[in-house]
């Protein structure tokens, strides 16, 4: 539910930590360790990589690392263990989803309609009231699939509409989303990247340039130009957000190959405690991300990968590519009946790689329900 952002903050580790819990049963009770392969891989990359952050780079104190190993795990644990499980739902479960999506999207609107004063003191940033939508819609167009794939105009209608609300949150990332999203569904057909028609080309394109449009001006701002012109005490937040790249880039470079380790750089724990790598790098001076003010430090989940270094991003590349890959079979089994599956699952990716442009929302409760509907339409194929 949407207050759970802000007034239930450790709802989505908890939910993380039982799914983990329900793998290590099956693997343990049922000995069903082929398909849970990928959620090992998992446990032993953290491992490393939790080991290397308290014995090798020493950045942080050891409850920090052991805090921020389960906080970048979160996300990956639902696709594994939906994929692996593959549930599925009820007529009752269904119905629950429905109405739960449907009260998010009302919320936000209403708290839209209330100001963002009120936004901000109920959810903490106008961002979730877009995310929200956005998941909510994918969620309700899920439970409202019928058993030959498609939906009713009516139910089409609702989602459309929860889309529409969530543009309301006037952010581009949203809006770049959003324009996919309509691709997808009205655009999208199987097989069209391979037939390659003029008429599939032009559509493409045509998507990509609106979306270029409709984000160009916020990222030439936030990355490009930043607020160099004028110094304005309610934009002077865009300055962390190019010194996050740049020195993510710099990291990179200096803590080959695996990169500063756990809780050192652009991650929530590296901010309540204030991770010594800030000093080595001369940024604890830039506004937002002080000691005293780390607010900014969490602005971005790109430059955080810098932690794991190239291996980690080869790794992030690879997971995103071993999800599409399992959404695959959806359009080679039965490309008509699981299209709009396809695509559901195709828009949790867009999700996850718009918002980690400009935001931490892969390692917090949208990026985690995100990848459990990804995983949830990989398991649906049969």
């Amino acid at each position: 539910m949407l207050p759970s952002v802000l007034h239930v903050k450790y709802l989505d580790e908890l939910f993380s930590f039982l799914l983990a819990v329900v793998a290590v049963l099956d693997i343990v009770v049922n000995r069903k360790f082929y398909r849970h392969v990928p959620f090992m891989i998992l446990c032993v990359v953290f491992l490393f990589y939790f080991l290397y952050s308290i014995t090798v780079v020493h950045f942080n104190s050891v409850p920090y690392v052991a805090m921020d190993a389960v906080i970048e795990a979160k996300p990956f644990v639902p696709v594994m263990v939906m994929i692996a499980m593959r549930p599925r739902f009820d007529a009752i479960t269904r119905k629950v989803v429905e109405i739960t999506c449907i009260v998010n999207v009302v919320a936000s609107l209403v708290l839209m309609l209330m100001g963002e004063r009120v936004v901000v003191a109920a959810i903490g940033h106008v961002a979730y009231v877009g995310a929200s939508c956005f998941i909510s819609a994918l969620a309700y167009f899920m439970v409202k699939l019928k058993p030959d794939g498609t939906l009713s105009r009516g139910s089409l209608a609702v989602g459309i509409v929860m889309l529409l609300i969530g543009l309301s949150c006037m952010k581009a990332k949203y809006y770049g989303e959003f324009v996919m999203a309509m691709f997808f569904l009205f655009a999208y057909r199987p097989g069209m990247t391979r037939s390659l028609k003029p008429v599939h080309i032009v559509v493409v394109l045509a998507t990509l340039v609106i979306v270029g449009v409709v984000t160009w001006n916020k990222f030439s701002y936030y990355f490009l130009t930043g607020n160099s012109d004028t110094i304005d005490i309610n934009t002077i937040h865009t300055f962390a957000r190019p010194v996050l790249y740049v020195t993510a880039g710099m990291i990179l470079v200096d803590y080959f190959p695996f990169g500063s380790g756990l809780a050192s750089f652009a991650s929530y724990p590296s901010s309540i405690s204030y991770s010594d790598l800030y000093y080595e790098y001369g940024i604890n001076t830039v506004w937002g991300m002080s000691p005293d003010f780390p607010d900014f430090i969490c602005d971005a989940y790109y430059p955080l990968l810098a932690q794991f270094g190239f291996v980690g991003i080869g790794l992030f590349i690879w997971f995103l590519r071993w999800c599409y890959k399992n959404l695959l079979p959806l359009i080679r089994s039965n490309p008509e009946r699981n299209k709009i599956l396809f695509s559901l699952g195709s828009l949790c990716l867009v999700f996850v790689v718009i918002e980690s442009t400009s935001g931490t929302m892969f390692s917090q409760q949208q990026g985690m329900i995100s990848m459990m509907l990804l995983g949830l339409c990989c398991s649906q194929c049969d």
